[in-house]
């Protein structure tokens, strides 16, 4: 092939390669329910909210604390979201958008499944704030289905203190690039109601 017949399939190529440059990796995301108590500062882990068996403790609102405990010191649990891309995410979601990226499916021991999320709610207000993950970067999720608003829990009572479930966590939000909905979810892990 002589000198212009290269030449030709270079500028053939360069429309290729701008394209692929400028397209941009899809974000990817580790979700993990942690149940472990976190400082959303440090992301410092402490073994205080784990069973000795090991399980993550994830309080229903059957659950009850453990003697000596404050109520509000063991209502919650958390989520944990990484950027597993290689490269630097940018979430703007509105504050609807962050109040219902994270849902729930809980599986009893009898096989019973329920679909947890975030009910309705009519925003009056809505900022848009900005995350940025990144790489190996990491968002902490209080999440508290005890005196929080969540729709599909258990009947109050149906799952009991102690009594073990398994939980999966869903991460989701309406990529602005893509127009797409990305869902990211969480291996199903085994947990416990409560101390």
């Amino acid at each position: 092939m002589g000198h212009l017949g290269q030449l030709c399939t270079l500028l053939a190529l360069i429309p290729l390669l701008c394209c692929s440059s400028s397209k941009a990796e899809q974000p990817k995301f580790l979700v993990a329910i942690v149940g472990e108590h976190q400082n959303q500062e440090h992301y410092a882990l402490t073994p205080r909210a784990k069973n000795d068996e090991g399980f993550p403790i994830v309080p229903l609102p059957s659950s009850h604390p453990a003697k000596g405990a404050t109520s509000s010191e063991f209502d919650h649990f958390f989520v944990s979201v990484r950027n597993d891309s290689g490269n630097s995410v940018r979430l703007p979601l509105w504050d609807s958008d962050w109040y219902d990226c994270l849902r729930f499916v809980i599986t009893t021991t009898d096989g019973k499944t329920f679909q947890v999320k975030r009910p309705y709610e009519d925003w009056t207000m809505n900022e848009l704030h900005e995350w940025v993950f990144t790489p190996d970067g990491m968002k902490i999720f209080t999440v508290d289905f005890i005196n929080e608003d969540w729709e599909g829990l258990p009947a109050y009572g149906s799952i009991k203190t102690h009594q073990h479930f398994k939980i999966e966590a869903i991460f989701s939000y309406h990529d602005p690039e893509t127009k797409k909905e990305l869902v990211f979810h969480s291996r199903a892990v085994e947990a416990q109601n409560g101390f």
